[in-house]
């Protein structure tokens, strides 16, 4: 394997946990109703939580993809292919 197929492997785990996180976040009860605000803070808290995982993993997804695709236009990138 090179270098590049274990760039791609990450990237791929990476997205498959932001799907997980951002899928998990979706699923959050978030409750309302009257005097609830410990309760919808706390959800809300879980939710922002898992969105913000979920976007790390996908910008460290996006960065593999880029430094892939970087490493064949940028001459001194070239060992990424060897």
């Amino acid at each position: 394997m090179t270098y590049v197929d274990y760039i791609n492997l990450f990237a791929a785990w990476c997205g498959g946990v932001s799907a997980l996180c951002w899928m998990l976040s979706a699923q959050v009860n978030i409750r309302n109703g009257y005097d609830m605000d410990e309760e919808l803070a706390g959800d809300l808290r879980k939710a922002a939580r898992l969105n913000g995982i979920g976007a790390a993993f996908a910008s460290v997804a996006a960065f593999c993809a880029a430094f892939n695709v970087a490493g064949k236009a940028v001459p001194w990138l070239s060992w990424i292919n060897q």
